[in-house]
């Protein structure tokens, strides 16, 4: 799963755990209603499961070594609101596999405005034809 999901893969941490957020990230503490009605990842590909209706996706942002600056800028700050979610097949070892620590925001320099280093669409000039997220990107490779 692929897009902008207008939640942080820590949103739930950044919210300081005081409303149940649509993505929270798999760790303890977790309540077992919030696991059965909002999208949980994870960065580590051994917690990808799938009992039932629950269902834990990989998320690149939270792997370790992630580059973890973010493909948005909300005021003044990162955002890790774009993201790739990935399902226990793309670890198993046969067919199309995650290179691990691929994924990353392009942050190309023609897409970054000089002042701020943000999305040059995020850039006070909104008309710059630029976009204000940077795409995200990962490797598969063939097993």
């Amino acid at each position: 799963m692929a897009g902008d999901l207008n939640e942080n893969a820590d949103e739930y941490s950044r919210v300081k755990a005081s409303y149940q957020t649509a993505i929270i990230k798999d760790e303890q503490g977790i309540p077992d209603s919030y696991r059965e009605t909002s999208l949980v990842v994870s960065g580590d590909p051994g917690r990808i499961s799938r009992t039932g209706d629950r269902i834990v996706l990989f998320e690149p942002w939270l792997e370790s070594g992630s580059p973890g600056k973010g493909s948005y800028a909300y005021r003044g700050g990162w955002e890790t609101i774009d993201h790739i979610l990935l399902s226990r097949g793309l670890f198993d070892g046969e067919g199309l596999e995650y290179v691990k620590g691929s994924f990353t925001p392009v942050m190309h320099k023609f897409l970054l405005d000089g002042k701020t280093g943000f999305p040059k669409g995020w850039a006070q000039n909104k008309n710059s034809g630029f976009s204000d997220h940077l795409p995200v990107i990962l490797r598969l490779a063939m097993k």
